[in-house]
């Protein structure tokens, strides 16, 4: 492993060092394959204060620790609370205990205790999942109580998500964080034998303001950081160095907000990596695309390999938006006999297909898909998915309907599949959050990777977009540069960035414009 001494820093680097030195919060704008890391880790060497290094996960704490100099201690959010709420409380480690590790909690145990009886046309059991639902969402925020607010839209049945049926959904709503208020008080008490789950002494842990001893923090990944993270970052008076790329913040869907970028809103004093060593300058233009149609003033710049021809005879990823589109390469790759692995493994898509088709036939007691329970029948998925131009549901139910059970046959295929070496298959099939921090020679984008035309017009008109279409312009930002050195875009996707190219010489032209006005004004 090469070390931090092998090579100088960068212009770049010994800026962040400086800045780290001078003691005042920062923001390191790290884009894909720059190097984020190794910038880190000389922060650590050079300025070495008593530190914090908060990592995403495990894996990423271990790297670390392999790395890092003593006086930076990675931890993630988990591990910074487990031993002052767990090994530190026989009360809440028994808790604990009792969710088999903090990793289930029964639907029955929040119906018994909660008291929840049938209501809203809505069995026991089904409030019971979505109070579940809403006290995980209030777990990843960073407020002190819970509110109607947190009851989330996607843990609601279809019917109530119809714009004619507000009134029913504000009265579940209500009703549903009062319940989930009732069991969070016996979660956070610790003499309640009601047991807590891994983010439950995470959240009481913010909820005690606590103090962390140590002179700098240096965040990783802050764009996906939830707001329980960010409250407890904030209350710190330790240096704050805030690390990421605010083209990276893909999981909203499950709490992240992209605190990176409220930061650089706030005004914090910013820098840059924008040297990719991953892929050269031609992948790293069809990245600044989509950066400077969002606004980005600092290009990528590509120091990595040249664009070479995609050669589909080499091993190569298939990046997807949805577990939709994998399937039906998969099933290709079965006709074909082609050798393919599934990053992740296939449980979650054989989970996806398997409760589709039990959806289609009318079977609600094998539809395990969180997504998919709340349908009362495939009428109701096909109805909801067209209205709300949900292009992974609609995707669901054009290969449900195409193959029907013979997709269930084909999924005792995708199990032998899930368990192949990645270092052996033709094929690595894979959704773009799971080739998050991955990176392949060869790599092709499925067409649902798409970006609405309607937000590249938005983008043209320098109008807001919501943070939906945002989104997805990051998803497709990460898709691409996942690419070393061979990149085939479907033909789809190649006139969106046509489109996003057009865009942006528009935007530059305007620009020059209007400085060119100001200094004949001037």
């Amino acid at each position: 492993m090469a070390s931090v001494f092998d090579l100088p820093p960068t212009s770049e680097q010994k800026g962040i060092i400086e800045g780290s030195k001078r003691g005042g919060d920062m923001v390191v704008i790290a884009r894909a394959g720059s190097g984020k890391t190794t910038s880190l880790e000389q922060i650590a060497h050079f300025d070495p204060k008593s530190g914090l290094y908060l990592v995403y996960n495990a894996a990423n704490r271990k790297e670390a620790q392999a790395r890092f100099p003593r006086n930076m201690v990675p931890k993630t959010g988990h591990g910074l609370a487990f031993k002052p709420m767990i090994a530190n409380s026989d009360g809440y480690s028994a808790k604990f205990q009792a969710a088999n590790g903090g990793r289930r909690i029964p639907v029955w145990s929040i119906v018994n205790a909660a008291g929840i009886d049938a209501a809203h046309g809505l069995t026991a059991n089904k409030i019971a999942g979505i109070t579940l639902r809403t006290i995980n969402a209030f777990q990843y925020s960073g407020d002190r109580e819970i509110t109607p607010d947190h009851v989330p839209e996607n843990a609601l049945p279809a019917r109530f998500r119809k714009p004619d049926n507000q009134g029913r959904r504000s009265d579940l709503e209500y009703e549903v964080a009062r319940k989930a208020s009732k069991i969070w008080q016996k979660m956070a008490d610790e003499y309640d034998p009601f047991p807590i789950l891994h983010d439950t002494y995470l959240k009481l842990f913010q909820l005690r303001q606590p103090e962390l001893s140590v002179e700098q923090i240096l965040v990783d990944e802050f764009q996906d950081a939830n707001p329980v993270i960010k409250a407890i970052i904030d209350m710190q008076t330790a240096q704050k160095i805030y690390v990421g790329d605010p083209g990276q913040a893909i999981y909203s869907w499950r709490g992240a907000i992209n605190a990176l970028q409220m930061e650089r809103d706030r005004g914090t004093e910013e820098h840059n990596l924008s040297v990719s060593f991953r892929f050269g300058n031609q992948v790293a233009a069809l990245a600044n695309l989509i950066l400077k149609a969002k606004g980005e003033k600092t290009p990528m710049r590509g120091a990595g390999p040249a664009m070479e021809s995609f050669d589909p005879s080499q091993q190569h990823a298939i990046i997807a938006r949805n577990n939709a589109t994998l399937f039906e390469h998969a099933v290709e790759a079965l006709e074909t006999k082609e050798s393919f692995a599934l990053v992740g493994g296939a449980d979650e898509l054989i989970r996806l297909v398997k409760s589709g088709y039990a959806l289609y036939c009318g079977n609600h007691e094998n539809v395990r898909d969180d997504e998919l329970r709340n349908y009362s029948d495939w009428a109701e998925l096909r109805e909801i998915s067209d209205l709300t131009q949900d292009a992974s549901m609609r995707h669901l139910v054009m290969l449900i309907e195409k193959y029907k059970g013979q997709s269930v046959e084909f999924c005792r295929d995708l199990e032998v599949a899930g368990k192949n070496d990645e270092r052996e298959a033709h094929k690595i099939l894979t959704t773009e959050h799971k080739s998050k921090g991955r990176e392949w020679r060869q790599t092709k984008l499925c067409e649902d990777l798409e970006i609405n035309k309607d937000t590249i017009l938005k983008l043209a008109t320098e109008s807001e977009i919501t943070s939906e279409e945002n989104e997805a312009m990051n998803l497709l930002y990460v898709a691409i540069t996942r690419c070393q050195s061979g990149l085939e875009l479907d033909e789809t996707l190649k006139r969106n960035l046509q489109m996003m190219r057009r865009t942006v010489q528009a935007i530059e032209q305007d620009q020059k414009t209007s400085n060119n006005s100001t200094l004949k004004v001037g």
